[in-house]
């Protein structure tokens, strides 16, 4: 028999004790744990039943993809063939334009955007032209699509006769990881198969530098600022530095806060504003030609209908007010009191009147899906001028240049329905519309008053 020690028994004891003042019968309580685990031991065979169905869907899903990625490769390759029978013209790219034209019909099929379409053609015809291993991978449902696109996106560079050790690596690393990590070997394996140096790489690199934005919620947009990262990191530390100065001299900002503020200033007026007020005094600087609408009942204080940046979204009334204190002159814009919609536009100033009157009308490209800003597109005439043609504002409408192209060189055919209301029909006879234009609109709290 096994000795117990003095020890072990004084401690049985007291936890015989501590069980009786709390009335906690272990044994009890384990056998009811243990009864408890069995009666839920279904909800382990239901969840897994999902995950399996889950992992299930995520494969049928992948093979969908690769479906998806050789239709979009075959219909560019049919805009290809279809430019090359059509006659040669000196003044026109048939390429080009047979390519703008079949991106168009899809974006219309699939309810997606212009760039949205051209991006999707492009990484779909170089994934089923050059990386044959890579799509087969996600038809069977090895790697997603998101792997996919990063095996592509790092391939470029790499000489045919490599490519396929490149994707034999890739392939067999994408089965066992996510795409996030994936980027990482796929940037050391892509240096090593490219037959350029990163001389060579950086300096290609560097011709894609540019400015965009993204919108966001809430009146918010994001500022992208691409550029070599040495210069991205000396900015981001003079404006850390600056923010760390005005921080320690009490300012109620966070870090974050106060570096956006800076940002904003330095483009803006040259020189940082500081004090409490410092994220609206960069609005004084402001000189760029933009477009605001401010609701008269907003203006009055007796509505609370946000002001809108034309072709951006609504901001707050605050900045509108700021932003228009500097204006150099106003646009009238005057509308239906039933229907809101634009019925006139005029300037103190009046200087291209009828294209003041096309921007607050349109505000932004025609074309279904398009959102290009007004002032950056073209005023077209529906009815060419050529053809009889009047240059009023009920011929007119908004192109941005990709779709003025595409109306003038291209099957696609249009009409104005109604001022403002493009009916566009594409060469395989499909009839949309662009929509109502998203010009200011009035809203009456009580009926207005008949006609």
């Amino acid at each position: 028999m096994e000795e117990v020690s003095s020890e072990e028994v004084v401690q049985c004891d007291l936890d015989r004790e501590f069980e009786r003042e709390l009335d906690w019968d272990f044994d009890r309580e384990f056998d009811d744990l243990v009864a408890a685990w069995s009666a839920h031991h279904g909800d382990y065979d239901e969840t897994q039943d999902c995950l399996d169905a889950l992992v299930e869907t995520r494969t049928m899903i992948a093979s969908l993809q690769a479906r998806e990625q050789r239709c979009l490769a075959r219909l560019e390759a049919i805009a290809l063939e279809s430019a090359k029978a059509a006659p040669k013209s000196p003044h026109q790219d048939n390429r080009e334009i047979a390519w703008r034209s079949m991106v168009a019909e899809i974006a219309v099929a699939t309810r997606l955007a212009d760039r949205t379409v051209q991006s999707m053609v492009s990484s779909a015809a170089a994934l089923v032209g050059s990386l044959p291993a890579t799509l087969i991978a996600l038809d069977a449902g090895r790697i997603s699509l998101a792997h996919a696109r990063v095996i592509l996106e790092h391939s470029v560079g790499i000489d045919e006769d490599r490519r396929a050790d490149y994707e034999r690596q890739l392939i067999e690393r994408a089965e066992a990881t996510t795409p996030g990590k994936l980027a990482t070997t796929a940037k050391i394996v892509s240096a090593r198969l490219r037959a350029e140096t990163f001389e060579e790489r950086h300096a290609a690199a560097c011709e894609t530098r540019t400015v965009s934005i993204r919108e966001l919620d809430n009146g918010m947009s994001e500022l992208l600022h691409l550029l070599p990262t040495p210069f991205a990191a000396a900015i981001f530390d003079r404006l850390t530095r600056q923010a760390k100065a005005v921080s320690a001299a009490g300012d109620p900002r966070t870090r974050d806060q106060l570096r956006a503020d800076l940002a904003t200033d330095l483009l803006l007026t040259g020189e940082p504003a500081c004090g409490e007020d410092a994220p609206h005094t960069a609005a004084e600087g402001i000189k760029a030609q933009i477009s605001i609408t401010i609701p008269a009942l907003t203006l009055l204080g007796k509505g609370d209908e946000p002001a809108a940046l034309t072709g951006r979204g609504p901001i707050d009334l605050d900045t509108a007010l700021r932003l228009t204190a500097n204006a150099p002159e106003f646009t009238r814009v005057l509308t239906h009191p039933v229907t809101g919609m634009v019925v006139a536009a005029d300037i103190y100033r009046p200087t291209a009147s009828v294209r003041r009157f096309l921007s607050a009308r349109d505000q932004h490209c025609q074309f279904p899906g398009c959102t290009r800003d007004a002032r950056w597109c073209d005023a077209d005439h529906t009815v060419a001028w050529e053809d009889g043609g009047k240059s009023v504002p009920e011929n007119f409408a908004l192109l941005c240049r990709w779709h003025h192209i595409l109306k003038h060189h291209s099957p696609w055919k249009v009409r104005q329905v109604s001022p403002g209301i493009l009916e566009w029909t594409s060469p395989q006879g499909v009839v949309v519309s662009g929509g109502d234009p998203p010009g200011p609109r009035f809203t009456y709290e009580e009926p207005p008053p008949p006609f």
